[in-house]
């Protein structure tokens, strides 16, 4: 928050901003950036990519400093290190000059803003959800998504569950400050405030208890009407909001009030033609293994819609490739799909679980040209512990996704370790956890992770 404020407090004439953020402005640097946090759009990397420099507090209590001039190597290491380096105190990034944005936000029908792939017939598409549509509107809505997704400056898709539209955010910028306004204004982040607290209410108020166990879909349908027309609509170009792109980044303000679960896979974006490994960010790209996942989680709703475990967003970014030694989006050529399911933070027990691994198993059926599954990672900061792909623990099929990361991880936080006089046991016994024994320290690692919960009882997703 004070970083936006300084940001738009600043003279037009040397003015800076972050070029990427989380939507949520209430929240410090170093605490989404040390999970390797993403913004939006295919030309951006992850928040990681853009640390200079970190000073920590080490395992003997000695302040170090690590910089991308200096150390550029370990920088690839510590600007996304989940904490194992000690307690940072200062985080160092680097700025964008100001640039302003031409937000076009619409509602569109769900058929429209993300067209259903070339598989999915008409009858199997939810009846609320589908439209006719002519050869020509159809050819028009896959173009329309292909060019947001591919070039746009920020890319992303909010479809609130059960409603019959999604509000694409999708948007680009301009170095033109004329008749730039705040946004949202005051009046309007007061307005959200409310909406927030509104909502908090509606899961935790007794009264709204007994509506979520008896008529499930009445609260859902309530949360995403409310969701849904909370959010702007623009349907003239020339109206299009213009202002500081740290404001546009952060659209939605007091989104913390809202206690949520969410469970987020990046999903690499494949090559039309040829393979992933051979692929040039320029090539172009198979659209329809994201169309693919996308209407996947929208049906996988509608098989659950007796019970609605899914009561907020789904939601897609797509992102760009990042040179952090531990970002999912490591080796991702092309990019990403960035695609999260989200609900009430009060929708506990097995519902919740069953429902995710049931959208995470069709997420993990998309395969490559060659016939291979594609290399789809969690999100580090979301709910992913106690999953399974393909039938083994997840934290298995990590272990070897990343197999080649954690080594050279392991090989430069030695190298840091022994250049700034400190060792990695003592690191791994003050900021270590369950997971992270069994995930970098394995031989060190005295305690099992079951389910995502270690057998000490200690809930592993040390992120939430």
């Amino acid at each position: 928050m004070r970083l936006r404020r300084w940001c738009i407090a600043q003279t037009l004439d040397n003015a800076s901003t972050l070029p990427i953020n989380v939507i949520m402005v209430e929240i410090t640097l170093g605490g989404s950036n040390a999970p390797i946090c993403h913004g939006s759009g295919r030309s951006h990397p992850t928040l990681s990519d853009l640390a200079y420099a970190i000073e920590y507090v080490d395992a003997n209590g000695n302040m170090q400093t690590i910089s991308k001039d200096k150390d550029p190597t370990m920088m690839t290491l510590a600007a996304g290190c989940f904490g194992l380096l000690g307690i940072v105190t200062h985080l160092t990034l680097e700025l964008d000059p100001m640039s302003y944005t031409l937000m076009i936000p619409q509602k569109l029908p769900v058929m429209q803003a993300i067209p259903p792939p070339p598989e999915l017939k008409d009858e199997d598409i939810p009846p609320p959800l589908f439209i006719k549509m002519t050869a020509e509107e159809r050819a028009k809505a896959q173009a329309d998504f292909e060019a947001h997704a591919r070039n746009d400056f920020y890319a992303e898709w909010f479809w609130f569950p059960y409603t019959s539209k999604v509000w694409v955010n999708c948007w680009n910028t301009t170095n033109d400050s004329s008749g730039a306004q705040d946004y949202p204004s005051k009046g309007n982040v007061w307005l959200q405030f409310v909406e927030t607290i509104l909502i908090q209410i509606i899961q935790s108020a007794e009264a709204m208890l007994k509506l979520q166990k008896d008529f499930p879909w009445a609260q859902t349908t309530l949360v995403s009407k409310m969701g849904l027309n909370a959010l702007p609509d623009v349907t003239d170009p020339k109206q299009a909001i213009k202002t500081q792109l740290i404001n546009g980044l952060h659209f939605r303000r007091a989104i913390q009030n809202v206690r949520v679960r969410d469970t987020e896979f990046e999903i690499p974006l494949q090559p039309k033609y040829g393979l992933l490994k051979d692929a040039k960010f320029d090539d172009e790209i198979n659209w329809t293994l994201v169309q693919k996942a996308w209407w996947d989680a929208i049906l996988t709703a509608y098989r659950y819609k007796d019970q609605c475990p899914q009561r907020m967003p789904l939601e897609m970014r797509i992102t760009g490739p990042s040179n952090i030694i531990m970002a999912p989006y490591r080796g991702y050529t092309l990019g990403a799909a960035s695609i999260e399911v989200l609900t009430l933070g009060n929708m506990q027990g097995p519902l919740w679980d069953k429902y995710t691994q049931d959208v995470l198993d069709k997420w993990m059926e998309l395969k490559d040209n060659a016939g291979n599954y594609l290399e789809t990672r969690p999100h580090w900061a979301k709910e992913w512990t106690g999953k399974t792909v393909r039938g083994e623990p997840i934290i298995e099929y990590m272990k070897r996704s990343y197999g080649k990361a954690i080594v050279e991880f392991r090989d430069i936080y030695g190298q840091i370790a022994a250049k700034q006089g400190w060792t990695v046991a003592q690191a791994r016994e003050r900021f270590s956890n369950e997971l992270f024994d069994q995930f970098f320290f394995e031989e060190h690692a005295n305690r099992v992770v079951t389910n995502g919960v270690a057998t000490n009882g200690v809930t592993t997703n040390g992120f939430h």
